[in-house]
């Protein structure tokens, strides 16, 4: 697809936060991934809109390799012309955009790393992480993989949008998206097709109620679903830990998804 790659990120506390950023293409290849967009490009815009930082080609930069290193990131090739890097943000909102630099196709990943060493609850911190590209039921999945660190578990919100993007101007919404949670292991721990409607797969974690949800959405300050719609959503307590959350549709034609992740208090 042409579309880009948009990841949003919430930086939560009082004071600011050092944060990396990456958008990898040609380094997909060691991982299986021969279709990725040859020239990634990236941006990071604030909640105004306004360009915060950007950068096409990372370099190889001996202080960003530190940092891979440091947040546990697979390393990249120093001559590849994959993207990365790390700002300093105060709290508030962001976006990530990924394009190719030439407009070609293909696989991106982007990658948010928070680099802070503090886990306490007081603690500055990311607490939201989304994705939004074009999605179908074959081989193009949104993901959304994301790491809970720390030393306890974290009640958690998980939603894959699709037919309320409408209301925000995206012109081809997903239809029918489903929702699906894995572990480390590649476990299916959690699941949901249509967010009034419940699904439990392991005692773990009980499917939750439309109540439940609507009162975890005002939690975490997202916007709210419409009853009927078809978006879908889950609510988890997840130990420290890997895990991803991937979206496809129930239907064969493409559309726009997006993946949210959100901490909640």
């Amino acid at each position: 697809t042409t579309d880009p790659l948009i990841a949003g990120l919430v930086i939560g506390g009082t004071s600011t936060r050092t944060i990396l950023l990456r958008a990898i293409g040609p380094g997909l290849a060691p991982f299986g991934v021969s279709t990725g967009i040859p020239h990634p490009s990236m941006r990071l815009y604030d909640g105004n809109g306004d360009v915060v930082s950007e950068n096409a080609g990372w370099g190889g930069s001996a202080a960003l390799s530190a940092v891979f290193n440091q947040v546990g990131a697979f390393a990249l090739d120093p001559n590849s012309a994959d993207a990365a890097m790390l700002v300093t943000l105060a709290p508030g909102r962001y976006s990530v955009v990924v394009t190719d630099a030439t407009a070609a196709t293909g696989v991106a990943l982007a990658e948010v790393y928070d680099t802070g060493t503090d886990t306490s609850a007081s603690a500055p911190r990311l607490v939201n992480i989304s994705s939004r590209a074009t999605a179908n039921s074959g081989d193009t999945t949104l993901i959304g993989g994301f790491v809970i660190s720390g030393p306890s578990s974290k009640r958690v919100l998980i939603r894959g949008v699709g037919p309320t993007l409408a209301n925000y101007g995206v012109t081809a919404p997903m239809a029918d998206p489903i929702l699906n949670l894995y572990d480390g292991s590649n476990n299916l721990i959690a699941q949901n097709d249509n967010w009034e409607t419940p699904i439990t797969l392991t005692s773990a974690q009980p499917g939750a109620s439309a109540a439940d949800i609507n009162a975890a959405i005002l939690q975490a300050g997202s916007f709210a679903f419409s009853s009927g719609s078809k978006d879908a959503a889950i609510i988890v307590t997840l130990a420290p830990g890997i895990y991803s959350a991937q979206v496809k549709s129930t239907t064969s034609t493409d559309g726009t998804a997006l993946v949210e992740i959100y901490e909640l208090p």
